[in-house]
């Protein structure tokens, strides 16, 4: 399913609303997430859950003025369920309104001392490196034959078991259940290792209308 993405071309203009939500547990990254920002070319609702103590009036700071954004919201959340807990209990209400959703968030990977240096600017790179590199996410996610979502490959670092449901299988299989997921796939399957993606508001909606809890 891999797509070289310097082969699609250009999308002149966005044919929907779009979202882009940034779950910050890191307050010191906040800056180089504004600096992805400032290449969008569409016009967009900003979303940041933060789950740290800090102020909430230097992140207002950190993210106002950014060209084409419409809105910012901002909300201190629990320690909770990493970085989707706040997508989807947070903002899901708010997130599930849009045509068009990226989510992001201020990885560190402290836990593998090092071994994946590089993979949060790789995905954020990738996904909102460049006004070029966004109309061409947007090409297909909107073209003739639309993708759901959209990620990039796998990081260099990261291992191709990373691609598997290692101790998940069996909360998994619950989830597939609720969510009417009969194909549950075995051994290697692809999703957005790293969790960070662009996705079309419809293909999120069983995920935004399945109740999730905190």
């Amino acid at each position: 399913n891999l797509i070289d993405i310097n082969k699609v071309q250009f999308a002149d203009n966005a044919r929907g609303s779009i979202a882009i939500h940034i779950h910050i547990f890191y307050h010191d990254l906040s800056k180089e997430f504004a600096r992805y920002l400032k290449k969008m070319p569409f016009p967009y609702d900003l979303y940041v859950s933060v789950s740290d103590n800090g102020d909430l009036e230097a992140y207002q700071r950190t993210f106002s003025s950014l060209p084409l954004c419409g809105s910012v919201s901002l909300k201190l959340v629990e320690n909770r369920g990493r970085d989707l807990a706040p997508m989807f209990c947070t903002f899901g209400a708010e997130l599930s309104k849009y045509e068009f959703v990226a989510h992001l968030h201020s990885k560190k990977s402290i836990y593998s001392k090092g071994a994946t240096e590089g993979w949060r600017e790789y995905l954020g790179n990738n996904l909102l490196g460049s006004e070029e590199r966004i109309r061409r996410i947007f090409t297909l996610l909107q073209g003739e034959e639309p993708r759901g979502i959209v990620y990039p490959q796998n990081f260099i670092s990261v291992p191709y078991w990373a691609n598997t449901w290692l101790a998940n299988r069996q909360l998994g299989q619950t989830w597939c259940s609720r969510l009417g997921i009969c194909d549950i796939p075995r051994g290697y399957f692809d999703f957005p290792t790293g969790s960070m993606f662009w996705a079309r508001g419809d293909a999120l909606a069983p995920l935004f209308q399945a109740g999730i809890k905190l």
